[in-house]
């Protein structure tokens, strides 16, 4: 039984990025739903379920480590992996803090990008079936 395309949320506030992130992974099969801020994406994670979010640490606004915690005060259990150019002892503690799925360095290739985010959806597929067995 083919199980349904995985739904991503990708935050982002450079547009060229965004867009290429979208490509890359609608490409691998994935339904993605681009946004440049992480209010925006705090009102679609409320609307919408999403089975991963991959979030930019550094924006305007609403930080993605912000979103994150966000994400985990809403009470849901949606893998996240932050994105950042800008890697630090402090960003890292956060992303750990804030229960993130993955960190993941500016600039990375497409190989790795795609192969992250496989991975969380793999494990988000584990803890699924085991919860449902």
């Amino acid at each position: 039984m083919d199980q349904p395309p995985r739904r991503l949320l990708v935050v982002e506030d450079d547009s060229d990025t965004l867009q290429l992130i979208v490509e890359v992974l609608e490409d691998e099969g994935f339904q993605v739903q681009p946004c440049r801020d992480g209010e925006r994406a705090l009102k679609l994670l409320e609307q919408g379920m999403f089975d991963l979010v991959l979030a930019d640490i550094k924006m305007p606004r609403m930080t993605g480590t912000d979103l994150l915690f966000q994400i985990r005060l809403l009470g849901l259990d949606t893998k996240v992996i932050l994105m950042t150019a800008y890697a630090s002892l402090d960003t890292a503690v956060q992303a750990l803090r804030g229960d993130a799925s993955d960190y993941l360095i500016k600039p990375f290739t497409l190989k790795e990008l795609r192969g992250r985010v496989r991975h969380a959806c793999t494990c988000q597929t584990r803890l699924y079936d085991r919860a449902n067995s």
